[in-house]
């Protein structure tokens, strides 16, 4: 009865958040009509028309459905056990016996030193994310009581935001008929928390000690392959990247373009 209650408001926030996105969007487009000038105010009204009436189909792949809700159960079917789910244990009671003791491992609360290592990796000058909160404000200002008491409330009794275990996931369209999910594959689990708060996080939790909740930390491996839906420009400079990376990293000729094997 208790995972129903869950399942019922997770798919309620699957919902509202569908709503929230599609309102800025329409908000995104009156922005359009506003912003144009003179002349060019007619063509943008009749585009943005066309795009809300349907007389034109967006460049966008949209998942199939005869209306929101429906696209949004499609969404929430695909993207439910992608990450994994549990396990089914046999004997979970069973309790495991300590293979090594004595380890030199930390569990216990955030001390003001891992507090102040971190805090001496934040860079200044760098932009709030999305809590509106500076690098600055963590550094300069007098807040390491409150940091410490809000960690250690998660860490100790679970007590933390409800955003610290959201986890937004990237759909990333992959070849094929994008009306379909399973065209779609996911890059990474977007944490809606500052540059700053992401860092906090892997440097307090050194002794294994995840308070966030998330599902997976950002692969940065993987976030080349949001270049395919950035504009060209954009992509054009990771595709640039990403080529003299490969070249400068090659130590067969780490300067050249191209290598050349050996004759005969």
């Amino acid at each position: 009865m208790e995972n129903r209650e869950i399942l019922k408001e997770a798919k309620q926030l699957l919902f509202n958040t569908y709503d929230k996105i599609k309102g800025e969007e329409l908000m995104e487009k009156v922005r359009r009509v506003e912003a144009a000038q003179g002349e060019q105010r007619y063509g943008e009204s009749w585009r943005v028309i066309n795009e809300m009436s349907g007389r034109k189909r967006e460049k966008e792949g949209q998942v199939a459905g005869n209306s929101p809700e429906e696209r949004v159960n499609s969404w929430f079917a695909h993207f439910r056990n992608l990450l994994g789910t549990h396990p089914t244990v046999e004997g979970a009671e069973e309790e495991i016996p300590v293979v090594l003791t004595n380890l030199n491992i930390d569990d216990g609360p955030f001390t003001v030193t891992e507090l102040a290592r971190v805090k001496f990796t934040l860079k200044q000058g760098k932009s709030a994310g999305p809590d509106g909160i500076l690098p600055e404000v963590l550094k300069n200002c007098d807040l390491d009581d409150i940091i410490l008491e809000i960690c250690n409330l998660a860490l100790v009794n679970n007590n933390k935001p409800d955003m610290w275990s959201l986890s937004n996931i990237i759909p990333v369209p992959k070849s094929g008929d994008l009306s379909k999910p399973d065209n779609y594959q996911y890059a990474c689990p977007a944490w809606e928390r500052s540059t700053h708060a992401k860092k906090l996080d892997p440097a307090l939790n050194e002794s294994c000690r995840c308070i966030t909740g998330c599902l997976k930390p950002t692969n940065t491996n993987n976030l080349y392959i949001l270049a395919g839906i950035a504009p060209p420009d954009i992509r054009r400079a990771v595709a640039s990247r990403t080529e003299r990376r490969r070249q400068t990293t090659d130590e067969r000729h780490p300067y050249m373009a191209t290598y050349l094997p050996p004759a005969d």
